[in-house]
């Protein structure tokens, strides 16, 4: 009987080890939880506190105009979800929605990059090259997540 539990026991915790995602185990956050992309100026060297004061207004107010931004796609794309789902579904006001998506859309698209081509106009030339070489890291990151996801959702 004691050898029936300790064998119940044994494929118990086995089970309970491999996780809810199966063989691949947990998601791996580490670049979220390490903070790696959180504060890239902290890795710019000899940034000035009027530098420092003027990133952070950038992101501040790119954050709250990016809120009201998702929130109207989110609400374009609720609207498109029940009018697709609807008994007699009219393509033209569905188009108009997907047009009007893509627009608020391509709007972010823009703010992002009117933020992010305003924080390189505070750098200098010097620290430009630490914060172009930490974005390309960035983006190799997220290509890699992106190719492992992929291979995992083939996978199964």
């Amino acid at each position: 009987m004691s050898t029936i539990a300790i064998i119940a026991l044994i494929a118990g915790t086995g089970i309970a080890q491999e996780g809810p995602r199966g063989d691949h185990g947990p998601k791996d956050r580490t670049h979220v939880r390490e903070g790696k992309g959180r504060d890239m100026m902290a890795d710019i060297p000899d940034l000035t506190e009027a530098q420092k004061k003027s990133l952070q207004e950038i992101k501040k107010s790119g954050k709250e105009g990016a809120k009201s931004q998702r929130e109207a796609v989110k609400a374009v794309r609720n609207k498109l979800a029940d009018l697709k789902t609807s008994t007699n579904p009219n393509i033209n006001e569905i188009n108009s929605l997907i047009d009007e998506m893509h627009k608020l859309e391509a709007e972010m698209d823009k703010s992002r990059m009117a933020a992010f081509l305003k924080m390189r106009s505070v750098l200098t030339a010097e620290q430009l090259k630490v914060f172009d070489a930490k974005q390309a890291e960035k983006r190799a990151e997220r290509e890699k997540r992106k190719k492992e996801n992929m291979q995992i959702r083939e996978a199964k």
